[in-house]
């Protein structure tokens, strides 16, 4: 399962919901992240990719969001911040404790990934023994997500069984993937285009679970599950061979 989950401040829904629930991005309870919680235990995804996670901000209370999601689900768990590490952002409030983590059984071997742009640059790379997960959360502008693209073809090219998953932000559509799919020979189970954004009223379809060709795809699904403004994407898979 891959998941925005929007740093816990829940679904505020359209028009004047988010405008007045704004104070949620500098203080979020817990509601949500036992909403996500639960929801998980039932699904029993093995793996769960969690984007825009709060590591323990004053936004949370100095929770790690990461870590009690972890424990809560009996889960290991890899994170890293999102932002080039030695730069003014991971030194700011909240910001500096806003990451992206990959949840799983089994421990695996952690590799970031830093894009030559963009203000999110972390793609977050787990190694376990048949196959590779990476994580990413693209940027906001077309152009650069392009540039952020292209360099995780090339640091990518020689990964057998991948799997990369998150939010891509793909305002112009899935046409935007199209090479980087195509050069890493990766395919989408989303077949049917269903969108994941905005939860309340589904226009768009930013997150993604892409997987090797030689990754066999058993189910898929984008469940109506609303605790943040990303439906999560589920998808159950065997390594071929």
């Amino acid at each position: 399962m891959t998941y925005n989950i929007a740093y816990g401040t829940g679904n505020p829904g359209a028009g004047f919901g988010r405008v007045f629930t704004s104070h949620r991005y500098l203080r979020s309870g817990r509601r949500s992240i036992d909403l996500i919680a639960d929801f998980a235990e039932k699904c029993k995804p093995d793996l769960i990719g969690l984007v825009e996670a709060d590591l323990g901000s004053f936004r949370t209370g100095g929770e790690d969001q990461v870590r009690y999601l972890a424990e809560t689900l009996n889960m290991t768990s890899a994170s890293a911040v999102k932002y080039s590490t030695g730069t003014l952002v991971n030194r700011m409030p909240i910001i500096r404790k806003q990451a992206n983590a990959l949840l799983s059984h089994i421990p695996g071997k952690i590799k970031k990934h830093y894009m030559p742009a963009g203000f999110k640059r972390m793609a977050l790379e787990v190694e376990f023994q048949e196959f590779h997960v990476v994580l990413v959360h693209l940027a906001l502008t077309r152009q650069v997500r392009r540039l952020q693209l292209d360099f995780l073809e090339n640091e990518l090219a020689d990964r057998n069984n991948l799997i990369v998953g998150g939010d891509f932000n793909t305002f112009a559509g899935e046409k935007e993937l199209a090479r980087f799919k195509r050069r890493l020979k990766l395919r989408n189970p989303n077949t049917d285009r269903i969108c994941t954004y905005p939860s309340w009223r589904p226009l768009r379809q930013l997150d993604y679970l892409l997987f090797s060709e030689n990754i066999e795809i058993k189910s898929f699904s984008v469940p109506k599950f609303c605790a943040s403004d990303h439906l999560p994407v589920i998808a159950d898979f065997e390594i071929r061979g």
